[in-house]
């Protein structure tokens, strides 16, 4: 493997013209919309939600982690649901890198990259030791990776711990489809997938040792790679277990973002003191573009 493929929320919201999930700002307003069980949630949380998710969500567990925990449910369905179309440029990506050198990484829950493969015709396996064509590793969890209950049935459970750091179930995960999860995220079983909050600190509550063999093969990864393509993430120190690891990497690694992300990524260079860390301005379709070339050359 030569080359890893870090994407953000930026990549999926710009993945296709419509129908895309919406970037953090406006991500709870549209969940809301979707789910009438989120209308009891106080005005000045929802508040804090339309100007900072992240707030929002330290904001809503400290006030009801029983609540936090309907919209985790209600964030894994909506995000499920979304399908590519034919002009979906994770399609044109997976079409023009070699699958066979590189792996992608996606800090996004939605299952765009996964359904696109799909779509190609391509086998989508997690870790970068799949056998399959599309190997993807996701450090911060995602929509589809669902409690293994072997069976048993889960019926009206309230299942959460009163601390943003502790855990809430321990067991093993299911990757499943789009479909399965949004059904499962509709049911009144208590489950809740695999993802991290949505808030500082990217704290995992359900299957946490599942999501953090993600992130140890995210760093296995980075650590062994040539190139680093990072489109549609925005540099946040806070986020140690991925900004440390692209610091602590010998790959040559290629920033994109527009040019309001230049200032912090020329501070955050100048931290890590650096040569081989490019900046180059432009959205996703210039990334898709320009990775293509970098890759084939």
């Amino acid at each position: 493997m030569k080359n890893l493929i870090l994407l953000g929320a930026g990549a999926s919201h710009g993945s296709q013209l419509e129908n895309s999930p919406p970037l953090g700002v406006g991500l709870f307003k549209e969940i809301e919309k979707k789910r009438e069980e989120l209308s009891i949630i106080p005005r000045s949380i929802k508040e804090i939600f339309y100007e900072d998710f992240e707030k929002g969500m330290v904001a809503l567990y400290d006030f009801s982690p029983k609540l936090a925990q309907v919209l985790q449910l209600a964030m894994a369905g909506y995000l499920a649901g979304f399908i590519p179309n034919r002009k979906n440029l994770y399609l044109k990506l997976l079409s023009n890198v070699k699958l066979r050198k590189t792996i992608f990484c996606t800090l996004n829950y939605d299952l765009l990259i996964e359904e696109s493969g799909v779509a190609l015709g391509k086998t989508v396996g997690y870790f970068s030791n799949s056998k399959e064509q599309v190997k993807i590793i996701k450090p911060h969890g995602s929509s589809n990776f669902w409690p293994n209950t072997f069976g048993t049935t889960f019926v009206n459970c309230s299942i959460h711990s009163n601390s943003r750091d502790g855990v809430d179930f321990k067991g093993p995960v299911e990757a499943v489809s789009s479909y399965e999860s949004i059904s499962r995220s509709k049911s009144n079983s208590g489950l809740c997938p695999a993802m991290a909050f949505y808030a500082p600190g990217k704290s995992v509550k359900w299957c946490r040792d599942y999501v953090h063999q993600h992130q140890k093969d995210w760093e296995k990864t980075a650590l062994k790679a040539k190139k680093i393509f990072i489109s549609g993430v925005q540099i946040n120190k806070l986020d140690t277990h991925i900004w440390d690891v692209v610091a602590s990497t010998r790959a040559d690694v290629y920033f994109y973002g527009d040019k309001n992300a230049k200032a912090s990524f020329d501070e955050w260079k100048r931290e890590v003191g650096k040569d081989n860390l490019y900046y180059l301005e432009g959205w996703f379709d210039f990334a898709v573009a320009d990775i293509a070339r970098k890759i084939k050359g």
